[in-house]
C-alpha cells in the first residue's frame, strides 16, 4: 500500500480477501490508485495480510477486506 503526500491511497498485491479496497478480489502487479477512497484525504494507512485500514485528515476511519467475524 502506498500513501502519496496528496492523500491518495494506491494499492498492489494479492487480493483474495478484497484487502485492496478495489471491489473486488481480483489480485494486481502494480499499484493503482484505490477510487472508492477518492475524495478523501488519508493522512496514515496500515496493511494486514486479510484487510487494511486508513485515517483520514480529519480523523475519520476507513477499514477494508476480510471481516469474517466482525474484525472491521
Amino acid at each position: 500500500m502506498l500513501l502519496t503526500d496528496t492523500g491518495k491511497v494506491y494499492t498492489a498485491g494479492t487480493n483474495m480477501n478484497g484487502q485492496l479496497g478495489m471491489g473486488d478480489m481480483a489480485s494486481r502487479p502494480t499499484p493503482q490508485l484505490v477510487q472508492k477512497l477518492n475524495g478523501h484525504r488519508f493522512v496514515q494507512v496500515v496493511a494486514g495480510a486479510l484487510s487494511s485500514m486508513g485515517i483520514t485528515d480529519i480523523g475519520d476511519l476507513y477499514g477494508w477486506g476480510r471481516n469474517n467475524v466482525g474484525q472491521l
